[in-house]
């Protein structure tokens, strides 16, 4: 007998981000590897205390390094970023955060 796969959304679900990305996912490898918060201490300086919070630096270095090992554009590299469960990993971003826009 044929199944038919029926869509039952939840409202909540019970499940982390870190759960969903593999343990030998490349970028789970990368992020092991470089660590990211030098490029905190070199910006330190250059943004001014008051007005809006920009995109952490961190994250944008990440989305370059995303942007370049996959050869996309800075357009394109949001766009799957926000679709692709890895990535919103590897940018610090959780289920329920929206990436940044281009």
């Amino acid at each position: 007998m044929r199944g038919s796969k029926q869509i039952d959304p939840k409202m909540f679900y019970q499940v982390q981000l870190d759960d969903l990305v593999p343990h030998d996912d490349v970028l789970r490898q990368l992020s092991s590897i470089l660590d990211f918060e030098f490029v905190r201490r070199r910006t330190v300086d250059l943004y001014y205390h008051a007005g809006p919070h920009s995109v952490d630096p961190v994250v944008v270095v990440k989305v370059l390094l995303l942007s370049f090992l996959h050869g996309l554009s800075i357009r394109e590299t949001m766009r799957q970023a926000s679709d692709r469960l890895s990535w919103h990993w590897f940018l610090q971003y959780d289920l329920d955060e929206t990436v940044p826009d281009h």
